[in-house]
């Protein structure tokens, strides 16, 4: 488990505020910075941060965030993490389009479909 804390603000050595956007991340040991983690953690890191703005925005809204389109979310996750992002996907979220060029990501959902090139020109399969 990683907590995002999102800071707005840093007080300068003069004791004055300053505008700042900053994620520092605590592990449960240590708090970190973005650049610290695997590429399969920051992954999981941006996932996570993605769907807690978007239930920030529907709760502050009051409208519904039922359709999401991914694209290559998969790209530096092994197994699990692939497995845990389409379980979450599936369970959490209404609708969803996920765009990924990684063949076992395809075996997680019920439908998909295929995009190949034929004679220069894109088709589904």
């Amino acid at each position: 488990t990683v907590r995002v804390n999102f800071v707005f603000q840093v007080l300068k050595s003069t004791g004055e505020s300053k505008e700042k956007f900053e994620l520092l991340f605590y592990d449960g040991e240590f708090t970190r910075v973005f650049d610290t983690f695997s590429g399969g953690e920051k992954k999981r890191i941006e996932l996570s941060s993605f769907f807690a703005i978007k239930d920030l925005v529907v709760a502050k809204g009051g409208r519904v965030f039922d359709f999401v389109i991914l694209d290559e979310v998969f790209d530096t996750l092994d197994e699990i993490g692939i497995e845990g992002v389409c379980r979450f996907l599936q369970k959490v979220i209404g609708q969803f389009i996920v765009i990924s060029h990684n063949e076992e990501v395809k075996d997680q959902f019920n439908s998909y479909l295929e995009v190949c090139k034929v004679d220069n020109c894109s088709c589904f399969v």
